[in-house]
């Protein structure tokens, strides 16, 4: 090929791409994906002033709001059937509430309705799996008729639905981390989900637990007190006996 018309097609080459490349730029960019399948309607309660405050005080907002769900997973196995009911109508309260002063503190409602929904799951396994929960009688499981879960979201498949959410925040992990520890903390108190069951599920869970801790602490940095990932570790890999289990939990928060 002469040489004219090899420097023609190659400066041809180069413009075509530089345009490929310009037009690239100009097309929309694509949408990230959503991290709910679904829009929600959240619970408005009227104002909670000093509870408002606390949130909005605290290192995490979202975490602090849900305080009182997270230590209610650690006491749920110690109510017993003849309370089951007060013990559902004080949750019901409670979630509202939380989602309440969560709006109230200008959270984001996908992390609101994210965190609803996963606590809301959480609380539901812990109370279907205590022994008070079975009736000795029948053998039926009577927190299936109270599923928190159905109540405030309309679903029952967040044992597989919870981790599909953590998935989705993983994607940009230092921007949703509020989030992503609120669901290491939820796991570290208990919470399984589908592997409880599962084949190989603890190992599976084992890894999303290493994943998890080491991807939350990655993004908070020096942050954090050394104290803090030191008592998630302990929840983590059950290195908390029994009857420590409330303190330690309530250390989470100090």
């Amino acid at each position: 090929m002469p040489l004219r018309k090899e420097f023609a097609l190659a400066a041809y080459n180069h413009f075509e791409q530089a345009a490929q490349r310009l037009a690239a730029a100009a097309a929309p960019k694509p949408q990230p994906k959503p991290l709910l399948m679904r829009e929600q309607i959240l619970s408005r309660q009227s104002p909670q002033p000093d509870r408002l405050v606390a949130v909005q005080a605290a290192r995490i907002p979202l975490i602090e709001a849900a305080r009182p769900l997270l230590l209610a997973l650690v006491h749920i196995p110690g109510h017993d059937a003849a309370h089951a009911g007060t013990l559902y109508g004080d949750l019901v309260r409670e979630v509202a509430s939380f989602q309440s002063v969560c709006m109230d503190a200008s959270i984001r409602k996908e992390y609101i309705t994210g965190a609803s929904y996963t606590l809301c799951t959480a609380l539901d396994e812990a109370a279907g799996l205590s022994a008070w929960a079975t009736d000795a009688t029948t053998g039926v499981n009577t927190w299936a008729g109270r599923m928190l879960a159905v109540q405030f979201h309309g679903d029952s498949r967040g044992g597989e639905n919870v981790f599909k959410f953590m998935a989705n925040l993983l994607q940009r992990p230092a921007e949703h981390v509020d989030v992503l520890e609120l669901l290491l903390i939820v796991i570290a108190l208990g919470f399984e989900g589908v592997y409880r069951r599962a084949i190989n599920g603890k190992r599976v869970l084992d890894d999303i637990r290493h994943a998890l801790f080491s991807t939350v602490r990655s993004c908070r940095g020096d942050g954090m007190h050394r104290a803090h990932w030191s008592v998630i570790e302990s929840l983590l890999w059950g290195q908390v006996m029994p009857g420590e289990l409330a303190d330690t939990a309530q250390a989470l928060f100090q």
